[in-house]
């Protein structure tokens, strides 16, 4: 008997810890900030916005590219980065970390508020670009999560965002807990700049091979452009009348993503 209920409980507390250590799928949604477009970033799925992501700003209270420098902030206050680190300078720099790289309590983490690709103090970019990276994040005091980015010299592209739900535990850069739980929007990370634009307009966060329609308000078929490997693709409007043009991006024929733009 006592045999019978030392396994029982054995069984039970594996359940238990199974139930409670879940990995899930966070959402990357667009949202209209007063004509600008940013992303918001849902780590746990909750649908409460942990972060958002938008252009920077220069020294000069410029706004700058939206590649060179994020802008990432919260509601709550509650959400970290694991940076490299500029006391000096008052700001902090993402840290890329390689698939795999644990994310936990090790590691400077700061970033709340003010984060950014490009150093300070020193210029240039500080992660590699035109290629995968993966960010790490603490949420409030004991979760974690990753980002997978692509930095390059015009734009960041946030591909998708996981999340431990098990507080004080950590996790494996590119880990999903063996499935895509939780909701991300299909093309969340296609972005389209600058809007309104007096003539050119670019697509950002595409992966090649996405078919790309312009219509005028009343459908009429204006351009047409298979998307290349490259991860912007320009919208060259400078020869059409002004007012708004819808922009379809299709992948294998289904409609991925609908933009409007304001041709000024």
């Amino acid at each position: 008997m006592i045999r019978k209920t030392t396994t029982l409980l054995f069984v039970l507390a594996m359940c238990v810890a199974t139930i409670e250590a879940s990995i899930v799928r966070g959402s990357i949604t667009q949202v209209d900030n007063y004509g600008v477009t940013e992303l918001s970033l849902d780590f746990n799925g909750d649908g409460t916005e942990d972060f958002r992501v938008a252009n920077g700003y220069d020294d000069n209270g410029n706004q700058v590219a939206f590649g060179s420098c994020t802008y990432v902030y919260s509601t709550n206050n509650n959400i970290y980065v694991r940076s490299t680190g500029y006391p000096n300078s008052g700001w902090d720099n993402f840290q890329d970390l390689a698939a795999g790289a644990s994310i936990g309590s090790n590691g400077v983490w700061g970033c709340e508020g003010d984060a950014n690709f490009w150093s300070w103090t020193a210029g240039g970019c500080v992660v590699p670009m035109n290629t995968d990276i993966y960010l790490g994040f603490r949420i409030g005091t004991s979760n974690y999560g990753w980002a997978r980015v692509n930095v390059s010299a015009t734009s960041v592209t946030w591909h998708e965002i996981y999340y431990e739900t098990t507080p004080n535990t950590a996790i494996a850069a590119g880990a999903t807990g063996g499935g895509a739980t939780g909701v991300e929007n299909v093309g969340a990370q296609i972005v389209l700049y600058p809007n309104p634009t007096p003539n050119v307009a670019y697509i950002n966060g595409l992966n090649g091979g996405e078919t790309v329609e312009v219509f005028d308000l009343s459908g009429r078929l204006v351009q047409k452009f298979v998307s290349q490997d490259a991860n912007t693709l320009t919208v060259n409007l400078t020869n059409y009348a002004a007012g708004y043009y819808i922009i379809s991006v299709k992948e294998n024929g289904m409609i991925v993503k609908s933009l409007k733009v304001n041709k000024r």
